[in-house]
C-alpha cells in the first residue's frame, strides 16, 4: 500500500522481523510453481537469500530503542524525532510479522516482506494495518506548511 503525505522525509525503512528472516529453503511445490525459482535452483543459486537495501541505506540497522521485534535503517535524527513523536506506539499496534515501512520523501509505503497476503481477509488486515502506520507517521511528524517552512 503506497500513501503520499504531506511531509518529506529522506529514505527510511523499518523492518518487522518474520519467516522472511529465517531464509528457509523452498519446498518442492513452491520451486515447480515458480518459473525463477526453478531458474535459480538450475543455476545452483540458493532459494532464499536476504534482501538487499538500497544503494543510500546502510546494511547495518540503527540502534534506537524500538518495540520488540522491530529494527530500523535510514537517517537517526528523522527515527528519533518520530519515535520522540510516538511513532513506538504506532509500530506496537502493527504486530504484523514480517512487515515493512518505508518513508520515502512524501510517501509511505507498507508491504509485508513475505508472500502470506492471500485471500480479501488477508488484504483487507494489510490495508487496515497500512492505515494505522500512515496515521503514527503523520500524528509523529510536523506538517509541512504550503511554503514549505513552519
Amino acid at each position: 500500500m503506497v500513501c503520499e503525505v504531506d511531509r518529506a522525509f529522506p529514505h527510511v525503512l523499518w523492518k518487522r522481523a518474520g519467516r522472511g528472516d529465517d531464509l528457509a529453503e523452498d519446498n518442492m511445490i513452491e520451486r515447480a510453481g515458480s518459473i525463477a525459482k526453478l531458474a535459480r535452483g538450475g543455476l545452483g543459486m540458493p532459494s532464499s537469500y536476504p534482501a538487499e537495501l538500497p544503494a543510500p541505506l546502510l546494511p547495518a540497522a540503527l540502534g534506537a530503542k524500538l518495540p520488540e521485534q522491530w529494527r530500523v535503517y535510514g537517517d537517526p535524527v528523522v527515527v528519533d524525532a518520530l519515535l520522540a513523536g510516538g511513532f513506538a506506539a504506532t509500530l506496537e499496534r502493527a504486530g504484523r510479522r514480517d512487515l515493512v515501512i518505508e518513508l520515502l520523501d512524501g510517501l509511505v509505503i507498507v508491504y509485508p516482506a513475505a508472500r502470506d497476503v492471500v485471500g480479501a481477509d488477508a488484504f483487507a488486515d494489510l490495508t487496515t494495518t497500512a492505515l494505522v502506520i500512515v496515521d503514527g507517521v503523520l500524528a509523529s511528524s510536523p506538517a509541512l506548511s504550503p511554503r514549505g517552512v513552519e
